[in-house]
């Protein structure tokens, strides 16, 4: 039995589950583990949550603090992302759309300057980690975005907690168009151009 549910304003956005499960009871008891899950890592990774761990992290400066094993992963997935893809994905470029949203309201295009400025603050590093110890150390003053690759985290996350409930074969999840498909089920895909 494939049972699909529907929430919306999940990470700010529409959900779509399906759950293939032994019986409707175990397929809302998945539905519980996944909608569970979300809530705890984005309370965790959250740039938007002022009580989130990241949040708190985000306050402090220059000083390792303990973060949940969650947070070091995606600071992580960060470096070896913006390394891979020659700093094109990056943590930092929250600066940079700052800057753009700024002239926005202004009716202007950015100064050179601004964008100048934006982009070397982008470029530096913006954490440190110690993956022993179970710190980060937060190294600049630069505005930061988690969401390019926090809302798939926890969308994984979520996929693996209700595929660990008995009795369910397969998981696919859809938050604003982010997919994540684990077990014994399919979902196509269409390309549009």
């Amino acid at each position: 039995t494939v049972r699909v549910f529907h929430h919306e304003n999940v990470l700010g956005t529409s959900l779509e589950l399906k759950v293939a499960a032994a019986d409707e009871a175990v397929a809302i008891r998945a539905e519980a583990a996944a909608l569970a899950e979300i809530d705890r890592v984005a309370k965790v990774i959250s740039t938007y949550d002022a009580s989130s761990d990241y949040s708190r992290w985000f306050k402090t400066q220059a000083v390792p603090v303990n973060v949940p094993v969650e947070l070091l992963e995606v600071f992580s997935l960060y470096d070896r992302w913006q390394a891979g893809s020659d700093g094109a994905l990056n943590a930092g470029a929250e600066a940079i759309s700052r800057v753009w949203q700024k002239a926005e309201v202004a009716q202007r295009l950015p100064e050179q300057g601004e964008l100048d400025a934006a982009v070397a603050a982008a470029r530096g590093p913006h954490w440190q980690l110690d993956r022993k110890a179970g710190s980060a150390t937060h190294l600049t003053a630069t505005p930061l975005s988690l969401n390019s690759i926090g809302k798939g985290y926890i969308i994984g996350h979520a996929c693996d907690a209700a595929l660990k409930v008995s009795g369910v074969a397969g998981v696919v999840l859809n938050i604003g168009g982010d997919l994540c498909v684990r077990g014994e089920l399919n979902e196509p895909v269409e390309l549009v151009n």
